[in-house]
């Protein structure tokens, strides 16, 4: 029972985030740096694309359609196609690495937990049920799968994306960037507040998921005494419960992790009055041009939208953690007889 309570604690309890990511890095990433600084490379030229269709638009505004420059037509249209077509070469690249280094974390980490639990007493197997090891080794392996994939290639990219965007802002107009901005420490205060709470309801998911798992395990190899005793109903009840619970808990994560996207989009539109109101009077003083306001508007919605993602991305990323708590701690369970 040592066991099994043990498998069953809660991971904020347990482990801070920080020693996770440690190890994790440690273990399972190290030994692919080269595949991820190869992926990341290609993130990078990625996000300087999309900054660079940002401040394209100032040429495509102010030389193309305000100065009908026709020696200027075929340049900027030729830069726009290129611009497209390497940030779309660069995200396939680092979609496929980022997949090929995630696909050998799990391998990795199921092999390990394999080998570990193969040498583990009779005891730990009487008192932790099959269906629950299962449950951590098939579907916790799986939302690692999902949080490496999102966090290491949505961090990187949204990250770089976010920085050059910014930068670009700042180079149209460095004092409305400084006045438009404000809304992205306020959206990740946002997203800090959530993560605590959903931190809490994914590791209970979890939990829940491996006592479903395990009750079924036991409904359909123990069918003859289910039926020689005639406890259908009670098993029915059982599950019923079990899956309510779930059904209850899927849908307070869902509730918690989707909050973060009406308050950046409240957020975003506050700044947008802000950047329309300022940047037109700029340019009806003549102090900036139309280009140079498009060129700057454009940035900031493209930087807004990797800001909402890297809020989403935590949702994924507390998921993870609590699935990796979890794995290590049953990494980490030693035998009792040796």
């Amino acid at each position: 029972m040592a066991a099994a309570q043990e498998l069953r604690k809660s991971a904020p309890e347990m482990t801070a985030s920080l020693p996770l990511a440690l190890r994790m890095w440690k273990a399972y990433i190290r030994p692919h740096l080269g595949l991820l600084f190869t992926a990341m490379a290609l993130m990078l030229v990625a996000a300087a694309m999309t900054g660079a269709m940002a401040k394209l638009m100032e040429p495509v505004i102010d030389k193309v359609f305000t100065a009908k420059d026709t020696v200027m037509l075929w340049p900027v249209a030729g830069g726009v196609f290129l611009v497209f077509a390497v940030r779309g070469g660069a995200t396939y690249g680092q979609a496929v690495m980022m997949n090929n280094l995630s696909q050998r974390i799990v391998s990795a980490i199921q092999r390990d937990m394999f080998a570990h639990l193969v040498r583990c007493d009779l005891a730990f197997f009487h008192s932790v049920q099959s269906g629950e090891l299962m449950s951590r080794f098939l579907a916790d392996t799986a939302l690692i799968r999902a949080a490496v994939t999102e966090s290491l290639t949505g961090f990187g990219k949204n990250v770089f994306t976010v920085a050059f965007l910014i930068g670009v802002m700042f180079l149209q107009d460095w004092k409305l960037a400084l006045i438009s901005i404000f809304v992205f420490p306020a959206a990740a205060y946002a997203v800090v507040r959530m993560t605590k709470k959903l931190r809490k309801v994914s590791t209970g998911t979890q939990v829940k998921m491996g006592e479903l798992t395990a009750m079924l395990g036991q409904a359909f190899q123990g069918n003859r005494h289910v039926k020689a005793y005639g406890m259908e109903e009670f098993e029915k009840e059982r599950v019923n419960s079990a899956v309510l619970q779930i059904f209850k808990l899927m849908t307070r994560s869902f509730r918690i992790s989707a909050i973060a996207t009406p308050v950046a989009e409240m957020l975003s539109g506050l700044a947008i009055v802000t950047i329309i109101i300022y940047g037109g009077m700029q340019v009806m003083a003549g102090v900036s041009t139309a280009g140079k306001l498009f060129s700057f508007i454009a940035a900031f919605l493209l930087a807004f939208e990797p800001m909402k993602r890297l809020a989403r991305l935590n949702g994924a990323m507390q998921m993870g953690f609590a699935a990796l708590d979890r794995l290590f701690n049953l990494l980490d369970m030693e035998p009792t007889i040796k």
